[in-house]
């Protein structure tokens, strides 16, 4: 078999789709939803030049697994360590500590080649946290790493046994690949591991691997054919088309799974097709598309960590003009990566194996040295604290620290009790001793909530039962739901009430009419006023009008949550600038229009108390993010100790029914509630 070595410009042009998709969509500009699936349009390419590659080279009797692998080094590492050398430098300028041990961390795994499964034992590619992340996008990097370590030698191996079993083998492992990724979109159990891990992913870049093995195989007898060109125009057409309208038309509402399969099968038949005698072939083929196709690595690998300073520098989310500034000096720095950085090093000409691999190695032993000491002393947080003015150091040390819970005799988690005869005995003891208790009910909020109002009360029996990520509308594995319904059943008369309250954003829907959680509703910009979500509404409702029938319910409305990162907040309060707000004034509106539906719902029905956190809050942009001696937030939608105190005791100034039984007769809450002192 005989594979051409010549060089394909449309390829390139394919590598810019790719390329300027993923910058585009997360630089958020309308109608590049579906952007990153141009990663995927890599892993065809990776896979279809790398086969192209070997297999040519070990026809030709020149292969050897040494230069192959300097090749991959030679191409990947200059580029990367560049980048982490200046993610390095900005991390000390930009992050504090508390982020910055993170990213230590995440160079550590990209110099391993394991990013991938950093962030998949972290969270999402998509959460909101994850656009804070400036190593993020190097989760693609790893798998073809460890993609490219493996398959040279599973290549000589099999083409040993024959032509045959080679593609048999291939197909079968592609397959295999397909069918787990596939068993994860169906079972949902776990959507990160599908995304970032190898084995689910490797399908893809096979799926490039077997069309350079079969590629050369039939080309000479079709292209004989009066039909072959009609077959090109019309192939490399529907493949362009296959990669560009998930890339535009994506949204939350649609089958992601779908769109993925669509754009590989795109990228293979462009690369099938396309040739420069077809429209595609000399539309990608174009001298602008290869150029941005050339310099498609660095500014891969440019665009993100540049895009998390843009955000970190700022509290607020950039705006769309500044993201496609930041768009464009992402080309341009990309320019300068491949002329200065990677070109030199990718030949043995103008550097020396020699010289390479003792610069190479010296970059990596450096930088990971750097990255350890950073991550074991926690992002150089003594000297970072070293050069702070002593006034502004308890804030410091409070900033972006998840506040400890209050604890006490009968004040504790139910979460905390593994043995449920234990946590019966503790309950009935409590209940004994001083009434009955109060419980918060929810996620990370009604921990948030609990600590605010053990704070600013004397309530003696205060149980916790909030838990991350866990909301009642919400069908999530390992939340406390099902198990908390129940002690409430065998404890009714030992609990005064529930209070109910979780993270606004989990009850507003985009445009999609999905629900779209921590997922990008303020990652970005605030695009017009989202709404109330009416299905995750009526869920919540339900279950919490089933437990009314047990125990008194008041569902606490969800407060305005500022979405902004805190280091700017941080550096007002350093300086005292007091009376700066750059929280958007949509976003305001938004948990405001919330809460009027929550309003209009709740008062259709007398089972469930509502109590709306907006009102009793007032939530005032320029006074409740920091004043000069704190800062009220830990991160964009959680108080920090002292918003708990500020925010906690402005609350039970409001509604002092929360906790205790003194209730204004005259509010009419008290026969709500069904406290036992109503007259």
């Amino acid at each position: 078999m005989k594979i051409s070595s010549m060089y394909r410009p449309e390829i390139d042009g394919l590598r810019a789709v790719a390329v300027l998709a993923v910058i585009l969509f997360h630089a958020d500009v309308p109608g590049f939803g579906g952007g990153y699936v141009g990663v995927d349009v890599f892993f065809v390419i990776s896979g279809y030049l790398i086969t192209s590659l070997i297999v040519a080279e070990r026809e030709a009797g020149t292969f050897s697994l040494v230069r192959f692998y300097e090749r991959r080094a030679r191409r990947i590492l200059p580029a990367l360590l560049a980048v982490l050398c200046v993610v390095v430098v900005g991390t000390w300028f930009i992050l504090l500590p508390i982020d910055a041990v993170n990213v230590y961390g995440s160079i550590l795994a990209a110099l391993g080649m394991v990013s991938n499964v950093l962030f998949w034992r972290e969270s999402g590619y998509f959460d909101t946290a994850a656009e804070l992340k400036p190593l993020l996008h190097t989760w693609s990097l790893a798998v073809e790493e460890q993609f490219y370590l493996l398959y040279p030698l599973g290549v000589l191996g099999l083409l040993r046994m024959g032509r045959r079993w080679f593609a048999l083998v291939l197909g079968v492992v592609a397959v295999a690949s397909l069918a787990a990724r596939g068993g994860w979109w169906v079972a949902g159990t776990d959507p990160d591991a599908a995304f970032f891990l190898l084995p689910m992913r490797a399908w893809e870049l096979l799926v490039g691997c077997l069309l350079a093995w079969f590629l050369p195989n039939h080309r000479r007898e079709w292209q004989q054919t009066v039909w072959h060109w009609k077959c090109r125009q019309i192939g490399s057409l529907v493949g362009l088309a296959f990669v560009a309208v998930p890339i535009a038309v994506y949204t939350e509402s649609m089958q992601a799974a779908v769109y993925l399969m669509a754009s590989v099968l795109g990228a293979a038949l462009v690369i099938a097709f396309a040739t420069p005698e077809t429209i595609v072939g000399r539309l990608l083929g174009s001298r602008p598309a290869v150029g941005v196709g050339l310099i498609s690595y660095s500014a891969y690998m440019i665009h993100e960590p540049l895009f998390v300073a843009v955000r970190m520098l700022k509290s607020a989310p950039p705006s769309l003009s500044e993201l496609l500034l930041a768009s464009g000096v992402t080309l341009l720095l990309a320019w300068a990566s491949w002329r200065f950085v990677e070109q030199p090093f990718r030949h043995s000409a103008m550097v020396s194996a020699r010289v390479f691999y003792i610069a190479m190695g010296a970059g990596v032993l450096v930088l990971a040295v750097i990255a350890g000491i950073g991550y074991g002393s926690n992002g150089f947080e003594r000297a970072y604290r070293s050069m702070l003015p002593e006034r502004v150091l308890p804030t410091f040390d409070r900033l972006g620290k998840i506040p400890e819970f209050v604890t006490g005799e009968c004040r504790f988690g139910i979460n905390d009790e593994s043995n449920r005869h234990a946590l019966d005995v503790r309950l009935a003891d409590c209940a004994e001793r001083y009434g009955k208790a109060v419980i918060v009910l929810g996620d990370s909020h009604a921990n948030n909530l609990y600590n605010a109002i053990a704070l600013n009360s004397e309530y003696p029996f205060l149980i916790r039962a909030g838990q991350g990520g866990c909301q009642a509308s919400r069908d999530v594995d390992g939340c406390q739901y099902a198990l908390f319904s129940d002690l409430v059943v065998d404890h009714a008369q030992q609990i005064g009430r529930v209070i109910y309250t979780q993270a606004g954003v989990w009850l507003i829907q985009g445009q999609s009419g999905k629900g779209v959680g921590n997922r990008g509703l303020f990652r970005r910009r605030v695009i017009g006023v989202y709404q109330a979500h009416q299905p995750s509404i009526e869920r919540t409702e339900k279950y919490l009008t089933e437990l009314s029938a047990h125990v008194p319910v008041v569902w606490l409305g969800s407060y305005v949550e500022p979405h902004l990162t805190i280091l700017p907040l941080f550096r007002h309060a350093h300086n005292c600038e007091l009376g700066i707000s750059e929280v958007h004034p949509n976003t305001i509106r938004t948990f405001e229009e919330l809460d009027v539906t929550l309003k209009k719902k709740l008062a259709e029905q007398t089972k469930v108390v509502y109590i709306s956190a907006v009102d009793a809050l007032q939530f005032d942009p320029y006074k409740d993010l920091y004043d000069c001696d704190d800062v009220f937030w830990r991160d964009g939608d959680h108080w920090s100790l002292a918003g708990q105190v500020r925010f906690g005791k402005r609350l039970l100034a409001a509604h002092p029914e929360l906790v205790g039984e003194e209730v204004d007769s005259d509010s009419g809450l008290c026969q709500r509630l069904r406290l036992s002192s109503c007259p």
